[in-house]
């Protein structure tokens, strides 16, 4: 898939001033750039963590193979959100395992600044000039004249605000920005551009409610599982929580789990990091019942 993403990408040109508007990206298996940076950003993360708990040759360079294409097709993506997840999950994933990973960290890093980018910068000049832009379009809001996120926010506030109990129904953000009445610019959006606005606004704020909850039940399990199994399968764990991350960062400017690859991707995802966390709770257990015989 990474291959074949990569295959999709034309010759890139800014259709503004600036970088906020680009056609030519990578798309890949995907109808949207953006979902092709979302695919690519959490399987970084998976196979950067398995590259540096692998425990024999053949899977290390399959993995490190794997973050490499994935790190590429990220790039030719030009997904901004897409690049704040993927820094923000890169970040946790460093910053966790350095301690008892520090060699491993330390090469993956000089490989992509020594290597990766020098030969990003050589290969595709035209690309890497473009990426520079894209990057600093962040800063820009307006910056893409087909994506006012602005009013798209606040047309998600209006449906929140008209429904805010049961939301307006699942895959209804489109029609219902077209058929209500207002005044002003035209809302044309395929969804709200934030995970959040678009879970409030089509199945309300009660469920918005219950995904933070979740979130914040996750990410204390996930610390407990830090603490209570090996080493190597916390690493592993920690990788998915931050494949996990780079799509809640992402989705605080993007919403891509309307396609049902990255919807059923995040929950493959979050199942294997269930499955870590059980361990932890299954150690946990154990110790206490031993405590108790002694």
């Amino acid at each position: 898939m990474a291959v074949y993403g990569f295959a999709t990408r034309g010759a890139v040109q800014a259709q503004s001033a600036g970088a906020g508007a680009l056609s030519g990206r990578a798309v890949g298996v995907f109808t949207d750039p953006n979902q092709l940076g979302t695919f690519s950003a959490v399987l970084l993360m998976i196979a950067w963590a398995q590259a540096l708990v692998a425990r024999n040759w053949p899977i290390r360079i399959l993995a490190i193979l794997c973050a490499v294409l994935s790190a590429v097709n990220l790039v030719v993506s030009f997904s901004r959100g897409a690049w704040l997840g993927a820094f923000a999950g890169a970040l946790l994933l460093m910053v966790l395992t350095v301690k008892y990973y520090r060699k491993w960290t330390l090469r993956i890093v000089a490989l992509a600044t020594v290597v990766g980018i020098p030969a990003f910068l050589i290969a595709a000049p035209p690309e890497s000039s473009l990426v520079t832009g894209r990057l600093l379009s962040i800063f820009e809001p307006g910056s893409n004249p087909n994506d006012n996120r602005p009013f798209i926010y606040r047309e998600a506030y209006r449906q929140i605000q008209e429904h805010p109990v049961l939301g307006q129904g699942p895959g209804s953000f489109s029609p219902t920005s077209l058929l209500a009445e207002r005044t002003g610019m035209a809302v044309d959006a395929v969804h709200a551009h934030n995970l959040f606005l678009q879970v409030a606004a089509e199945a309300g704020v009660v469920a918005a409610a219950l995904l933070v909850m979740f979130a914040a039940v996750l990410a204390q399990q996930t610390w407990k599982m830090w603490t209570e199994v090996p080493r190597y399968e916390a690493a592993m764990g920690m990788g998915l929580v931050s494949a996990l991350l780079s799509v809640l960062v992402q989705g605080m400017v993007d919403y891509t789990l309307g396609n049902p690859i990255l919807y059923f991707l995040v929950w493959i995802v979050l199942g294997a990091l269930f499955a870590v966390t059980k361990r932890a709770r299954d150690a946990k257990t154990n110790r206490f019942e031993e405590g108790t015989v002694q």
